[in-house]
Formats: structure tokens, sequence, C-alpha cells
């Protein structure tokens, strides 16, 4: 009988010890796998932090290269009401140094029949002398307005260098009033 035993005990120990391996074995894995995942949310964050840094540099903010604009709307108003005499009920300027925004607000109705019209103005508020004296290296983005203001009309877009256009004036006749 004790030979029944003591071979009983030699199994039980031999279960117990590869129970202990595969338990240690176990622990050194997982040991293994958190450091791996410690890693993998380490990196990710320092790609998110470059990622963050990057937004912040192409989008910018306050920067000193591309400061808030300092332009007087009356004196874009006053330009586009020499040109067009009536019709124009305000002007609005917006955007940044380097990308200027002029909304143009007309008391026409959004018809084809005042479609040319609008987009002269539109040409004439994309080469606003106003604004390309405060900055000569800029884009103009200007749009016109009718009275109810859905939508706008038309639009042009221009790019200056030391205030000489750097390429064709785009504009564009909304669909709508055509």
């Amino acid at each position: 009988m004790s030979d029944t035993s003591d071979e009983e005990l030699e199994v039980l120990k031999e279960i117990n010890e590869r129970q202990k391996r595969e338990e240690d074995e176990k622990a050194a894995k997982i040991a293994s796998n958190r450091r791996a995942a410690k890693g993998c949310l380490i990196g990710f964050a320092a790609m998110c932090a470059l990622f963050a840094a990057t937004c912040v540099a192409i989008l910018g903010g306050d920067t000193p290269e591309d400061p808030p604009l300092t332009i007087d709307e009356s004196a874009v108003l006053a330009e586009m009401q020499g040109a067009f005499e009536s019709n124009i009920t305000r002007v609005k300027v917006s955007g940044r140094a380097s990308r200027v925004r002029v909304d143009v607000y007309t008391d026409f109705y959004p018809d084809r029949d005042v479609a040319e019209v609008a987009r002269g103005m539109a040409l004439i508020a994309a080469q606003s002398s106003a604004v390309l004296r405060a900055y000569p290296s800029t884009s103009i983005d200007a749009y016109v307005w009718p009275r109810g203001e859905g939508f706008y009309m038309t639009r042009a877009s221009a790019f200056y260098v030391n205030g000489a256009l750097d390429a064709p004036i785009d504009s564009y006749v909304n669909d709508v009033i055509q």
C-alpha cells in the first residue's frame, strides 16, 4: 500500500509543480502583456500630443504672423457704394490678415435679372483697395447676399502678393438664381 501512496504522492507532486509552472508562466505572460499595453498607451499618447501640436501649428491661433484684421468696414462700404451708388446696404469684413472675407449685403431680391450686377459687386469687393492697402499679400473671398440672406448670390476669390494679383480672380454665380 505504501507503493501506491508513494506513487500517488509523486503524481500529485508533479501535478502541483506543473500547475505552479503554468501559473508562473501565466503571470509572466500577463506582466508582459501589461508592459506591452503600457508601451502602446504611452506611444498613443505621444502621437496624440504630436497630432495636437501639428494641428495648432497648421491652424494657427493668435500667431504674430497672422494677426486679426484692422480694416475699417466703413472704408470698404464707401468703396462699394462709390462703385454701385445704391443697392448696397452694408459690408462686413472678417477673417485674418492672410485670408480676408468681405460680405456685401444688398437690397436685391435673389433673381437672375440682378445676377451679373451682383457678380460685379463680388469682383469689386475681391479687389478692395482698402483691404489691399492694409494687407497687400492676402486672399480675399467676397460674397454678395440678397435681401433675405438665405444664400449668397455670387462670390469671387482673389489671391494677392505684394498688392498684385497672383492668379486670375475666380467668380461664381449661384445656380439658385440662374
